[in-house]
């Protein structure tokens, strides 16, 4: 008794069929080519979005920045950090820089330099918000708000100019 079922090389056959049909872009002409049609889609999806998870879990696993202070507290505590902390990520930043710009200055043209710099920066701001445990995003605002607000690195030290962040 096959109770209307096919036999395996007639199946086989059949669905080597529909998988030709479906990939000439025929319409299905009968419900396994239907079947066969949605079972592409569906893996197709399925892989689509393991994929997408897992390009975006290092996005999607980070952790929030910390909450940013209003206007009336910013003098004192903004970023939930002391003037005086965030005087030192800026000093930590600023003397890195210093010594990063002379040593791209061996580094080829002005495109080579620029990436070389801003790659060594980011993996220093990584490091510097690990040691003094901050976000990372935290570290490229106190050093924003160091160069606005004209903070030095020394003594004699010029404050630094602002540049674009690639």
């Amino acid at each position: 008794m096959s109770f209307g079922l096919l036999k395996s090389t007639d199946f086989a056959r059949t669905v080597s069929e529909s998988a030709v049909r479906w990939a000439l872009g025929h319409e299905p002409q009968c419900r396994l080519d239907f079947l066969f049609s949605v079972a592409v889609t569906v893996a197709a999806s399925s892989l689509s979005i393991c994929y997408g998870l897992q390009q975006f879990s290092p996005i999607i696993d980070s952790p929030l920045p910390p909450h940013m202070a209003s206007h009336v507290d910013q003098a004192s505590n903004r970023f939930g950090l002391q003037l005086n902390r965030r005087r030192e990520i800026f000093e930590t930043m600023a003397a890195a820089e210093i010594k990063r710009i002379k040593a791209i200055r061996k580094v080829g043209d002005g495109y080579r330099r620029r990436a070389s710099f801003g790659s060594q920066e980011k993996e220093f701001a990584l490091r510097t918000a690990e040691v003094f445990g901050v976000h990372v995003s935290v570290v490229f605002a106190i050093l924003d708000e160091g160069i606005r607000e004209g903070w030095t690195t020394g003594a004699n030290a010029a404050p630094l100019m602002p540049r674009p962040v690639f």
